[in-house]
C-alpha cells in the first residue's frame, strides 16, 4: 500500500484505461445517436409500434434541426434541445402577432392552467432552459418547432 502522497503505478495505468475507454464510448454514442436508437432502452424498444418508432425517430430529427442537444438529460427520450445554447439575440426577430378570436380570454383560468399542468407531466419537454434573459433563439426554434408541428394553424 502506498503512502499517502504516492501513487500506485498499477492503479494509474487502469485509470487511464478506463478514461481513454469511456471517453471512446462516449464519441461513439453522441455520433450514433442521430442515425439510430442506441441510447433507448431494448425492452422501450420493442415495445413501441413501428408507426411509433417512425414519429420517434422524426421527432429527433426535428429536434436535431432546432438547435444542439442537452447532453445530461436524466429524464426520457427523446433529448431536448439546450436552450442555453442557441443564440439570445436573433437579427431581424419579430414577436408574433396572434389575434385572438371573438369571446376568447387573454390569459388562462386556474382550471386551464390545472389542466395544461397535467397534461405536461407525460408530455417529453422538447427545450432544457436555464436562463430566463434574452430567449429570441429560443422563442425562435418554438416557431420553427410549431409550424413543423402545425400546431401554429
Amino acid at each position: 500500500m502506498p503512502k499517502q502522497g504516492q501513487t500506485n503505478s498499477h492503479m494509474l495505468q487502469h485509470s487511464e484505461n478506463a478514461t481513454s475507454a469511456s471517453m471512446h464510448n462516449v464519441g461513439v454514442k453522441g455520433v450514433s445517436r442521430t442515425t439510430d436508437f442506441p441510447s433507448l432502452p431494448a425492452e422501450y424498444l420493442k415495445d413501441l409500434s413501428q408507426r411509433e418508432l417512425m414519429a420517434l425517430n422524426d421527432l429527433n430529427h426535428l429536434l436535431d434541426e432546432l438547435g444542439p442537444r442537452f447532453k445530461d438529460w436524466i429524464g426520457r427520450e427523446p433529448l431536448p434541445v439546450d436552450a442555453d445554447l442557441l443564440p439570445s439575440m436573433v437579427p431581424g426577430y419579430k414577436t408574433p402577432f396572434r389575434l385572438l378570436p371573438y369571446g376568447f380570454r387573454p390569459c388562462l383560468r386556474d382550471k386551464d392552467v390545472t389542466k395544461y399542468r397535467r397534461l405536461a407531466r407525460t408530455v417529453p419537454p422538447h427545450f432544457a432552459l436555464g436562463r430566463n434573459r434574452e430567449l429570441q433563439g429560443l422563442a425562435n426554434a418554438m416557431m420553427k418547432l410549431w409550424e413543423k408541428m402545425l400546431l401554429q394553424r
